[in-house]
């Protein structure tokens, strides 16, 4: 199994994506009779940002499920959960917020 293009990728004019091993372009498809498969320009602007978030969101996911995963196990263990795991858990959720809010086109 290939693994994808590591981030960061940004959004570029034309709905390029722009990644560290070079740029790629939103296809607009077309249907039996040549019309166009999408709705609009603006929905194409948004996949095209959620497209270039996805190595963040990845990358986000997965840090914070697995630091989750760890305070769970300390919890049902009966361990206490210290400053440094919920100072962790507090960046992670930034880092979450943050590539959502590029996601979305507002960061």
């Amino acid at each position: 199994m290939s693994t994808p293009t590591p981030g960061p990728w940004e959004t570029g004019a034309g709905r390029t994506i722009a990644t560290p091993s070079g740029e790629f372009y939103l296809t607009y498809g077309k249907d039996k009779h040549g019309n166009p498969l999408f709705k609009d320009f603006c929905e194409l602007d948004a996949n095209a940002r959620l497209i270039a978030a996805s190595p963040d969101l990845h990358e986000a996911l997965k840090r914070l499920t697995e630091k989750v995963a760890r305070v769970n196990a300390i919890q049902h263990s009966g361990g206490k959960i210290n400053a440094e795991d919920w100072s962790e858990l507090y960046q992670l959720t930034n880092q979450s917020n943050a590539a959502l809010a590029k996601a979305e086109g507002k960061g």
